[in-house]
């Protein structure tokens, strides 16, 4: 999987997303999961800075017992 600019593209409303979060007063970059909320915002925003790229989550392990 590679990481979508959101210049490009925005995840779907509400869908987990693996997000990088750019905080330019520390010079910091995070990756956090996150989502984009109904007004089209990515959430922790306001704690971790603007997100820059995103990724869909792969898929979980499949359970062992079934």
């Amino acid at each position: 999987m590679d990481w979508i600019s959101v210049k490009d593209k925005f995840p779907e409303e509400r869908r987990d997303v693996l997000c990088i979060f750019q905080d330019k007063e520390r010079h910091r970059r995070r990756i956090e999961i996150s989502w984009v909320d109904s007004v089209g915002c990515f959430l922790f925003e306001d704690i971790y800075g603007q997100v820059t790229h995103w990724m869909p989550l792969p898929e979980p392990p499949k359970d062992e017992n079934e």
